[in-house]
């Protein structure tokens, strides 16, 4: 349901801001960077996963899951857009 009502029409919106020349990969690899910017945060603050973090660090992590997954959402919106 949530993908049906927030990130589907969240992501049709979105990708009318985005150049048609730009390819979709590129938009993939833009979530995976900042997917990964968000764990090396965490393991930058706790080097052995066994330490607490401040609260901000798990927020910036949620932050970056989510524009990872919605730029994955708009990654097949682009390519169906651009053929």
């Amino acid at each position: 349901l949530m993908y049906i009502y927030v990130c589907s029409p969240l992501a049709e919106f979105l990708v009318k801001f985005i150049p048609r020349w730009l390819a979709p990969n590129v938009i993939t690899l833009l979530g995976l960077a900042l997917s990964l910017a968000g764990y090396s945060l965490v393991h930058f603050h706790a080097p052995k996963f066994n330490q607490s973090c401040s609260s901000w660090v798990w927020f910036v992590l949620a932050f970056f899951t989510f524009a990872y997954q919605t730029l994955d959402n708009i990654d097949g919106k682009q390519a169906r857009r651009t053929n």
